[in-house]
């Protein structure tokens, strides 16, 4: 029988995850508020726009994640890595064909989101940098997958915590320009 404390030790990176999504979100919501009015909204609604194509992903990579901890927990090593690899492959193969859809698309569907100009062309300055992160967002939910399938998740704790730091340090920089870095405002957030 698995106890309280072995659960804990696999589920609190998980939360720290979340945590550290969190305050990445806050932090650009933080810093863009100090941009201006439009890079704040444009940065909301295109941040909705690239999560609801990021959840496709997790969502795969949670269907993967659920065959290797079953491969783990029956002890099938072996089989274990195949999942992996087909999985990654896939991963790839998806984040390319969301990106090609956004690059062609997003300026289509975003006119029919955004009511205002300048929100308008504010996030397609968002989502011209940002649609690079699906080919970043699918990987690593895929690698989550992976550590959390073979209940090793103590380095998404690292993860987590590297993410959050560099988030705000480049956030930080990019997007107002310091330390002889174009200021990019929210090009810079993305």
């Amino acid at each position: 029988m698995t106890s309280n404390k072995e659960i804990f030790k696999v589920t609190y990176p998980l939360v720290l995850t979340l945590v550290a999504q969190n305050i990445i979100n806050v932090t650009d919501t933080a810093f863009l508020g100090r941009v201006s009015e439009v890079a704040l909204g444009a940065s909301a609604i295109a941040g909705v726009f690239f999560f609801a194509i990021y959840i496709i992903g997790f969502g795969f990579s949670q269907g993967v994640q659920i065959l290797i901890g079953r491969r783990n927990g029956e002890k099938n090593y072996h089989l274990i890595g195949p999942i992996f690899n087909n999985g990654l492959i896939f991963t790839i193969f998806l984040s390319l064909l969301f990106f090609l859809a956004a690059y062609l698309g997003d300026r289509h569907i975003m006119k029919y989101l955004v009511s205002s100009e300048a929100i308008y062309k504010a996030s397609l300055e968002y989502l011209d940098w940002r649609i690079y992160g699906f080919f970043f967002a699918f990987i690593n939910v895929h690698f989550r997958g992976f550590f959390v399938g073979i209940t090793q998740t103590r380095v998404l704790t690292v993860s987590a915590f590297i993410t959050t730091i560099v988030n705000f340090i480049l956030a930080y920089v990019m997007i107002f320009g310091k330390f002889g870095f174009p200021k990019m405002g929210i090009a810079g957030a993305a």
